[in-house]
């Protein structure tokens, strides 16, 4: 079992459901804490990217207790310009913190930034529609291939 933090578009429920094939409803998250990077809108695109900056953080949520097929999906969807990194997050629960080691997709190099401060109140206000569309074209385009892949590579860290 996996522990995800998700800083963008992973954050709303819906998008949560599409790409898992089931329902992670809000009550299956908590809210966290990415200390030491900063969160932008990726150039011309409806979503985040997660890069190192001392004393920032990014808010975000842990989805615990991830299954094998889980983060294949979840690596397919995030594609090969995200790379899952091991991070410690902060977790807020009951009045008091929890730090824990949970995956993170963080942006390659290669993904050109946007401006800092992408939010997800304003993504689902101005993008989440748009990107559902985009979303499912990328899910159609994964095949069992890409899953089995990317199960093996997350067999590898079990």
């Amino acid at each position: 079992m996996f522990d995800f933090f998700f800083y963008g578009t992973l954050v709303d429920a819906d998008v949560r459901q599409l790409v898992l094939g089931r329902p992670v409803p809000n009550a299956a998250v908590r809210s966290a804490t990415l200390q030491e990077f900063q969160r932008y809108s990726v150039l011309d695109q409806p979503y985040p990217a997660a890069v190192p900056q001392p004393g920032s953080a990014i808010d975000g949520v842990v989805m615990p207790r991830a299954s094998l097929d889980d983060a294949a999906k979840l690596t397919c969807f995030e594609g090969s310009d995200y790379e899952a990194q091991l991070r410690q997050v902060t977790i807020a629960a009951d009045g008091s913190e929890e730090e824990r080691d949970a995956w993170v997709f963080i942006a390659s190099e290669r993904v050109l930034r946007g401006d800092p401060g992408w939010s997800i109140d304003d993504w689902r206000s101005r993008h989440k529609p748009a990107f559902f569309e985009i979303a499912k074209a990328w899910l159609d385009a994964i095949s069992d291939a890409d899953l089995a892949a990317a199960a093996q590579l997350w067999r590898s860290r079990l």
